[in-house]
Protein backbone atom coordinates (compact mmCIF):
# COMPACT_ATOMS: atom_id res chain seq x y z
CA UNK A 1 0.00 0.00 0.00
CA UNK A 2 1.60 3.64 -1.36
CA UNK A 3 1.45 6.18 1.70
CA UNK A 4 -0.83 8.76 1.62
CA UNK A 5 -0.78 10.68 5.02
CA UNK A 6 2.28 11.00 6.59
CA UNK A 7 2.24 12.52 10.47
CA UNK A 8 4.80 14.74 10.92
CA UNK A 9 5.47 16.60 14.70
CA UNK A 10 8.08 19.59 13.38
CA UNK A 11 8.50 20.73 16.87
CA UNK A 12 11.91 21.48 17.69
CA UNK A 13 12.79 19.74 14.53
CA UNK A 14 15.99 21.54 13.76
CA UNK A 15 17.14 21.72 16.43
CA UNK A 16 16.63 17.85 17.49
CA UNK A 17 18.87 17.54 14.24
CA UNK A 18 21.27 19.16 15.50
CA UNK A 19 21.42 17.18 18.76
CA UNK A 20 21.36 14.13 16.71
CA UNK A 21 24.13 14.85 14.68
CA UNK A 22 26.18 16.43 17.59
CA UNK A 23 25.97 13.67 20.55
CA UNK A 24 27.58 16.96 22.70
CA UNK A 25 24.52 19.08 22.33
CA UNK A 26 22.04 16.10 23.74
CA UNK A 27 19.94 17.26 26.67
CA UNK A 28 21.46 20.97 26.33
CA UNK A 29 19.53 23.84 25.26
CA UNK A 30 19.84 24.31 21.40
CA UNK A 31 18.78 27.45 19.55
CA UNK A 32 19.15 27.06 15.28
CA UNK A 33 19.85 30.36 13.64
CA UNK A 34 19.97 31.88 10.38
CA UNK A 35 23.42 33.41 10.82
CA UNK A 36 25.82 33.88 13.92
CA UNK A 37 24.76 37.27 15.32
CA UNK A 38 23.35 38.15 18.43
CA UNK A 39 20.74 40.41 16.17
CA UNK A 40 19.48 37.32 14.45
CA UNK A 41 16.22 35.48 15.36
CA UNK A 42 16.00 31.78 16.84
CA UNK A 43 14.37 29.66 13.79
CA UNK A 44 13.60 26.57 16.42
CA UNK A 45 14.27 25.88 19.95
CA UNK A 46 15.00 22.59 21.64
CA UNK A 47 13.00 21.14 24.29
CA UNK A 48 15.73 22.25 27.00
CA UNK A 49 15.79 25.65 25.24
CA UNK A 50 11.89 26.37 25.83
CA UNK A 51 12.11 25.09 29.53
CA UNK A 52 13.69 28.69 29.32
CA UNK A 53 10.88 30.29 27.39
CA UNK A 54 12.86 30.78 24.46
CA UNK A 55 10.84 30.34 21.24
CA UNK A 56 10.79 30.40 17.35
CA UNK A 57 11.83 34.37 17.11
CA UNK A 58 13.13 34.74 20.34
CA UNK A 59 16.28 37.46 19.26
CA UNK A 60 19.64 35.68 19.93
CA UNK A 61 20.56 38.26 22.19
CA UNK A 62 17.46 37.57 24.42
CA UNK A 63 17.83 33.65 24.17
CA UNK A 64 21.63 34.33 25.56
CA UNK A 65 20.12 36.59 28.58
CA UNK A 66 17.66 34.05 29.20
CA UNK A 67 19.29 30.69 28.99
CA UNK A 68 23.10 31.94 29.64
CA UNK A 69 24.46 28.24 28.43
CA UNK A 70 22.45 28.13 25.18
CA UNK A 71 23.83 26.94 22.33
CA UNK A 72 23.69 29.28 19.21
CA UNK A 73 24.13 26.69 16.02
CA UNK A 74 23.92 28.23 12.15
CA UNK A 75 20.94 26.24 10.68
CA UNK A 76 21.98 23.70 7.38
CA UNK A 77 19.22 23.71 5.34
CA UNK A 78 20.56 20.98 3.35
CA UNK A 79 20.29 18.67 6.59
CA UNK A 80 16.89 19.04 7.38
CA UNK A 81 15.69 17.91 3.94
CA UNK A 82 17.75 15.15 3.80
CA UNK A 83 16.67 13.12 6.87
CA UNK A 84 13.38 13.13 5.67
CA UNK A 85 13.87 11.62 2.69
CA UNK A 86 15.95 8.82 4.26
CA UNK A 87 13.31 7.99 6.24
CA UNK A 88 10.77 7.39 3.47
CA UNK A 89 11.18 3.75 3.41
CA UNK A 90 10.45 2.79 6.78
CA UNK A 91 7.06 4.86 6.92
CA UNK A 92 5.97 3.34 3.48
CA UNK A 93 5.78 0.13 5.27
CA UNK A 94 3.47 1.05 8.23
CA UNK A 95 0.11 1.41 8.31
CA UNK A 96 -1.34 4.68 8.12
CA UNK A 97 -3.25 5.84 11.10
CA UNK A 98 -6.54 7.03 11.40
CA UNK A 99 -7.23 10.80 11.90
CA UNK A 100 -8.93 10.39 15.22
CA UNK A 101 -5.74 8.42 16.60
CA UNK A 102 -3.77 12.12 16.41
CA UNK A 103 -2.97 14.24 18.99
CA UNK A 104 -2.08 17.75 19.10
CA UNK A 105 0.28 19.67 18.24
CA UNK A 106 1.04 17.08 15.14
CA UNK A 107 -0.33 17.71 12.11
CA UNK A 108 -1.99 14.56 9.80
CA UNK A 109 -0.65 16.20 6.27
CA UNK A 110 -1.41 14.88 2.93
CA UNK A 111 1.81 13.70 0.95
CA UNK A 112 0.11 14.23 -2.79
CA UNK A 113 4.10 13.79 -4.16
CA UNK A 114 4.28 10.25 -3.34
CA UNK A 115 0.91 9.10 -4.51
CA UNK A 116 0.95 7.32 -7.85
CA UNK A 117 -1.94 10.20 -9.08
CA UNK A 118 -0.98 13.50 -6.53
CA UNK A 119 -4.42 15.09 -7.90
CA UNK A 120 -5.99 12.45 -6.20
CA UNK A 121 -5.08 13.94 -2.64
CA UNK A 122 -7.65 14.79 -0.64
CA UNK A 123 -6.91 18.17 0.78
CA UNK A 124 -4.94 19.12 3.70
CA UNK A 125 -6.02 18.36 6.80
CA UNK A 126 -4.52 21.09 9.74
Amino acid sequence: MPLRYLFVDMNAYFASVEQQDNPELRGKPVAVVAVNAETTSCLAASYEAKKFGIKTGTPVWRAREMCPGIACIAARPHRYVELPSQASGPVESRPTPEPAEMVPPARFITAPAMLPDPQSAPPLLM
